[in-house]
C-alpha cells in the first residue's frame, strides 16, 4: 500500500493565502493578542515541470475518506491544552462513510474501545478535528449492552460521554467528509485556531498534524492545467 506524506508531496502551512510565506520552526505562526486567534493556510502552489503547468491532487480512493487534525507538542503527543476552538474555510471534494467502526479510533480520542471507556457520566473529552462541512457528519458512540448513539462531529474538538461510552467511528449520511486536497492558491484551506489567552504557553512548542486512517488509500495525481 502506498503511503503519502503530505509534506513530501509539497503541501505546507503558510502565513498567507497566496502561499508565499511558509510557516516553519524559525518562522512560526503568530496569534492575535486580543482574540487569541491564529490564522494559517494549508495547501501548495501549482508548479512547472518540463515546461508544463501542473496541478497535484491527493484523492482518498478507498477506506474512510476523512481528514483529521490534532495539535501536538515537541514529543509528538497530542496536546489540546489551551486550544479553545478550530474553524476552517470549506474547500474541496467530499465523500460519505458509514462503516460501523473506523480502523484507528485511537486517533479520534483516547476513549476508543471498552477498555478505555470513560468512567463517569458527563465527561468532556477532547477529540481530533474532523474536516466535514455540516452536522450530518457524526461521531459514532458505543457502550457495551446499549444502543449506539451519535453526536455531531462538525466544527467541534470535544464531546461529552457518559459512563462506559467510547467513540468508535466517524460516519456521515451523505458526502460531508473531505476526501481530496488540491494544489493551487484557490484551493488552499484557511484554518483559524483560537487559543486561551489565560493559558501559559511558556516554552510550549506546538505543531499541527493532519492525517487519515491506516486503511485510507490515497492517490497522488498530476494534471496539466
Amino acid at each position: 500500500m502506498q503511503t503519502y506524506n503530505l509534506f513530501e508531496q509539497g503541501f505546507r502551512f503558510y502565513h498567507d493565502p497566496s502561499l508565499h510565506y511558509e510557516i516553519t520552526p524559525e518562522n512560526t505562526v503568530k496569534f492575535d493578542q486580543t482574540t487569541g486567534k491564529a490564522v494559517m493556510y494549508f495547501g501548495m502552489r501549482d508548479y512547472l515541470s518540463n515546461g508544463k503547468r501542473l496541478r497535484k491532487t491527493i484523492r482518498f480512493t478507498a477506506g474512510p475518506p476523512i481528514l483529521f487534525m490534532s495539535p501536538h507538542d515537541s514529543n509528538a503527543d497530542i496536546k489540546w491544552d489551551g486550544v479553545v476552538n478550530i474553524e476552517w474555510e470549506r474547500k474541496g471534494v467530499y465523500g460519505a462513510y458509514s462503516q460501523n467502526c473506523i480502523s484507528d479510533p485511537e486517533k479520534i480520542s483516547e476513549h476508543f474501545n471498552p477498555a478505555t471507556a470513560v468512567t463517569n457520566d458527563n465527561t468532556t473529552i477532547r477529540t481530533a478535528f474532523v474536516f466535514c462541512y455540516d452536522s450530518n457528519a457524526k461521531y459514532l458512540i458505543k457502550r457495551d449492552g446499549a444502543a449506539d448513539r451519535t453526536v455531531s462531529a462538525y466544527n467541534v474538538t470535544s464531546v461529552v460521554l457518559n459512563q462506559n461510552e467510547y467513540i468508535c467511528s466517524v460516519i456521515s449520511s451523505g458526502s460531508q467528509l473531505l476526501k481530496e486536497l488540491k494544489s493551487g492558491t484557490e484551493n488552499a484551506i484557511k484554518l483559524s485556531i483560537t487559543y486561551d489567552l489565560a493559558y501559559d504557553f511558556t516554552a510550549d512548542a506546538r505543531g499541527i498534524s493532519l492525517y487519515t486512517m491506516s486503511d485510507t488509500i490515497a492517490r497522488a495525481i498530476e494534471e496539466e492545467i
